[in-house]
This record gives structure tokens, sequence and C-alpha cells, in this order.
């Protein structure tokens, strides 16, 4: 994990785009946004309905490389938003 920046620790959230940036591992994901595996580059679009206990699709992620970064708020962000906002934050773009 990178130390230089804050993890996500609390409940599912929306968080606004001064929070882009923001990396942990995959199981501490609690906030709404578009994400990217930082080794792969890989993209996932984490909704609410993603994140709330109960509800399906409920996604498991098992790995080596679990380090995610946020890369835009909006979890519908378009793909080619999303990869350009990858690429300004020197991620691996795979999506």
């Amino acid at each position: 994990m990178i130390k230089n920046r804050p993890s996500a620790t609390s409940p599912v959230q929306r968080i606004s785009e001064d929070k882009v940036g923001l990396t942990c591992r995959f199981s501490d994901i609690n906030t709404l946004g578009f994400w990217v595996n930082a080794q792969t580059g890989e993209g996932y679009r984490i909704t609410e309905d993603s994140l709330k206990s109960g509800h399906s699709p409920v996604i498991g992620y098992v790995s080596n490389n679990d380090e995610f970064t946020l890369v835009s708020s909006d979890p519908y962000a378009p793909i080619s938003k999303a990869r350009q906002e990858t690429a300004n934050l020197d991620l691996p773009v795979g999506f």
C-alpha cells in the first residue's frame, strides 16, 4: 500500500474529486467511483449497489496485485475520460 496516500476506511459514501488518487486494497474500497488496479491497469466501476451489504452484485477479488487507486468519483465516467485520468495519475491503462 502506498503510505503517502490516505486509505478508504469509512462507510459507503460519495466523495469529491479532491479524493482522486486515493489508494487502498480492494477489500478496503468503500467509496463510489471508477477504480484502477495500480499494477495491472484493470478498471472497476464501484457503484452503490456493489458496496451495500447484502446487495447484488457482490464482487470478490483475490490477487497478489491488490492495490487500487480512485481515478474518478463518478462510477459511470466515460471510458475515454477514465483512461485520461488514469494516465494523468501515471497508472497503467489496461481497459
